[in-house]
């Protein structure tokens, strides 16, 4: 996999679970602006509200979540394979012979 192509996808990876966070959370005020009966709040309908509210907000950090670390995790490796690149390239310019120059990677 090429390191462009890896590291959009873990941006990707990241927006998409941020957004489906976000998502979850707009619907749980969506459902508790919309279907809560104002006039009639008893017990029972309070009870059901903040079990919706929470189920919703927790389904939308638990399929959110496991996309966000794997596009941190991705590129988190990404930038580990740019660093020991350098330090590579730093180790051969420091043991490479005074008349020979090595050629820098772009």
């Amino acid at each position: 996999m090429n390191a462009r192509v890896a590291q959009l996808s873990g941006q990707i990876a990241t927006f998409l679970g941020f957004g489906f966070v976000v998502f979850g959370l707009l619907l749980t005020l969506f459902v508790l602006v919309v279907d809560v009966p104002w006039r009639h709040l008893t017990g029972t309908a309070l009870l059901e509200q903040t079990s919706t509210a929470v189920l919703l907000s927790l389904m939308g950090l638990l399929t959110g979540v496991p996309f966000i670390i794997l596009g941190q995790i991705m590129l988190v490796l990404v930038r580990q394979n740019h660093l020991l690149e350098r330090i590579e390239q730093a180790f051969e310019r420091r043991n490479a012979p005074n008349d020979e120059a090595v050629p820098r990677a772009a």
